[in-house]
């Protein structure tokens, strides 16, 4: 399954949190998810504090990776985003069954935990197709008529 290729479709939906970043105020978390080199990223749930929501649906075309990391931040005007906590999950199963699930994802923060994230997946092979017997044996003559 290393050398699977296809389309794998990322929907973050929610997360939940224990480290706040604000003092004053909920946060303004947004998701980011990275595979293979590619990132995307949520719109911000604002004021969704410990408990945000998303709804976006990101698709990946995959030609080699076995993980995605997802990345949790909470949104600041006036000052560079925080982030809240980092995950990774592994792809193998996914691959291998060629399905639709949905995982919780646990997020740390310098080692601690702080919270999980749920996403759905979706994965989709690309087609092979096989030729028959009968075919590969025709395929010199079927060339040449070609050409």
């Amino acid at each position: 399954m290393e050398h699977c290729i296809g389309n794998l479709v990322i929907s973050p939906k929610r997360a939940e949190l224990s480290r706040n970043t604000e003092f004053f105020s909920k946060m303004d978390p947004y998701c980011v998810v990275v595979f293979e080199g590619q990132k995307q990223k949520t719109k911000v749930h604002r004021e969704g504090g410990k408990t945000p929501k998303w709804s976006e649906e990101f698709l990946f075309r995959r030609s080699k990776g076995t993980s995605v990391k997802f990345e949790v931040w909470d949104f600041d005007h006036l000052s560079n985003d925080d982030l809240v906590g980092e995950g990774t999950l592994n792809l193998h199963s996914i691959f291998y069954l060629g399905r639709e699930c949905e995982e919780w994802v646990g997020l740390t923060y310098k080692t601690k935990q702080v919270g999980r994230v749920l996403v759905n997946l979706s994965w989709r092979q690309d087609s092979v197709q096989f030729l028959s017997p009968t075919k590969l044996r025709r395929l010199p003559a079927l060339r040449e008529k070609s050409l």
